[in-house]
């Protein structure tokens, strides 16, 4: 459940006064529920939101749970440290870097791009060298997928007519962590975004796609077996089956050296910033597949 606040709790925090905190809630600016008997609660999550939107400093980050600002907020200055985090197995460290980056505004594109997908894949190019073991890898996964649910309780709920992305992988690609970053850009953008899986087959996809009806699915691949074969079954199974208001985006570094000639879909990214890009492009009301 997530935590909530008095307005004398968030103004001691925040280092603001009380008929401040209770200004900014009646204007709207700052989120708030009351209980019944009248008496104003704030949600951890909106306190978070308030302060990534204005820039407000915390004066005391421990009262609301969140983290101190010391250190550096640059997130490839800190890939060293969170690498050294994550193989320690140092799961209170490892939260107080990226919420600590969370909190002061940094996109979860960029906690994606910049900090976590480096750091991930030196953990792979060392679990493959035989410098660190299976487990290293699977308690790192499992630390950094506790922050971003953790991040996720504080995003707001997507409005009601919110536009439905599906997000997936494919067989044999159980990657849940890329999935959760998908899912989390897409809600930060005003998307319904839903995870249907990891390590799907294609066609279990498709028959997803037909249950829910979204405009967006948005295929993770970290892994494939064959990457001749995933890109005909993408384009027989997927791209050709997919109807006109149905866009597809296909990324992960099993897709890198794959030409955007072959590959049939409305967006081949390199990275979650090219797909932040995309959705600012196409708003989130969903587009017609234009690149298919």
């Amino acid at each position: 459940m997530e935590a909530v606040f008095t307005p004398r709790q968030v103004a001691t925090a925040l280092g603001v006064s009380e008929s401040t905190i209770k200004r900014w809630v009646d204007s709207g600016r700052l989120r708030a529920t009351k209980t019944l008997g009248g008496h104003r609660k704030l949600p951890q999550g909106a306190i978070v939101s308030f302060v990534r939107a204005t820039g407000q400093q915390i004066a005391d980050p421990e009262l609301l749970g969140l983290v101190a600002n010391a250190g550096s907020l640059d997130p490839e200055s800190l890939q060293d440290e969170l690498y050294d985090r994550l193989t320690d197995g140092d799961e209170p460290a490892v939260r107080g870097i990226m919420v600590r980056l969370y909190q002061n505004g940094l996109p979860i594109a960029d906690l994606g791009d910049r900090l976590l997908s480096p750091v991930f894949r030196r953990i792979g190019q060392q679990w493959a060298a035989g410098e660190l073991q299976m487990h290293h890898e699977r308690r790192a996964c499992t630390t950094v997928l506790a922050v971003l649910h953790e991040i996720r309780q504080w995003i707001a709920p997507p409005e009601p007519d919110a536009p439905l992305a599906l997000c997936a992988s494919p067989y044999t690609d159980y990657a849940q962590t890329p999935l959760w970053l998908l899912e989390l850009t897409l809600l930060n953008a005003g998307w319904n975004a839903c995870a249907a899986g990891a390590g799907l087959p294609l066609d279990q996809i498709y028959n997803a796609v037909q249950l829910h009806r979204p405009r967006l699915i948005c295929l993770s691949a970290t892994h494939v077996p064959h990457l001749p074969t995933f890109v005909k079954e993408v384009n027989e199974v997927l791209a050709d089956e997919l109807s006109a208001n149905v866009s597809l985006v296909i990324g992960g570094c099993a897709v890198e050296g794959v030409r955007t000639t072959e590959l049939r879909c409305d967006l081949l990214a390199s990275c979650l910033a090219d797909l932040e890009l995309y959705l600012a492009k196409i708003g989130n009301a969903g587009v017609a597949r234009v690149g298919v």
